[in-house]
């Protein structure tokens, strides 16, 4: 799983690629896309960090750390990009073959949660491949999800929603990953997150994808550009 967070506001990002015992689920396109995600970015101002190929227990350490860093009170906005394998659709497989449940994480910026950033869009990108196979056991954890009783709000979600990865034509990074970054490049500034979203996705469904990504909201009703430009007279 990787992991890449922006606060500017910067990203986070978290690349879950390499596992104990399982060099054949290895995913070294993950590092690519890293570096690319991180360049696009760095160039609208962001701050990028990645995290790679950490456990369950560091993935959960990491994820509270940047929750409740001091510096998010002062940001616009934060975007987390989570890369990896999917285990049933909703679990992410962390590197000691483990998973922790999506909810698990969105739930950790919940407004209760998260104080620092109430009111401000939270954006999670997840480029995950969806494994057929049963791989984790006993070991993972279960998780209390409390949504009902605290919802989340200012939050979207984008969802790779691959069966297998799709690579660009050189073979080093995925398709998902390339197209969004091209979108980024290209109207970063000029188009808001819905409209951002059908322009990635009529390029990525160009490259005949085996499925098509999600776009999803949780109280979120906020106009929001990754680069917003203001025009000087």
């Amino acid at each position: 799983m990787k992991l890449a967070v922006r606060h500017q506001p910067p990203p986070t990002r978290y690349n879950l690629n390499s596992f104990e015992d399982r060099s054949d689920l290895n995913l070294q396109q993950l590092d690519y896309d890293a570096r690319i995600m991180s360049d696009v970015f760095d160039n609208m101002g962001y701050k990028c960090k990645t995290h790679s190929s950490l456990t369950a227990q560091q993935t959960k350490e990491v994820l509270k750390d940047i929750r409740d860093a001091d510096d998010l009170t002062g940001v616009g906005c934060a975007i987390y990009v989570i890369s990896g394998y999917s285990v049933n659709g909703r679990k992410v497989l962390t590197s000691d073959m483990k998973s922790i449940d999506i909810d698990y994480i969105l739930n950790l910026f919940k407004d209760s949660e998260c104080p620092q950033l109430k009111d401000k869009p939270k954006l999670f990108i997840f480029n995950l491949y969806n494994l057929s196979e049963v791989i984790t056991t006993s070991s993972t954890e279960p998780i209390k999800v409390m949504r009902l009783t605290d919802p989340l709000n200012d939050i979207a979600c984008i969802y790779s929603n691959n069966i297998g990865f799709n690579c660009i034509p050189n073979g080093k990074g995925t398709a998902f990953n390339w197209y969004l970054c091209r979108t980024l490049a290209e109207h970063a500034a000029d188009q808001e997150l819905c409209e951002f979203y059908r322009e990635f996705l009529k390029n990525y469904n160009a490259s005949s994808p085996t499925f098509s990504p999600e776009l999803r909201y949780f109280g979120f009703t906020k106009k929001f550009f990754f680069n917003p430009i203001t025009l000087e007279e």
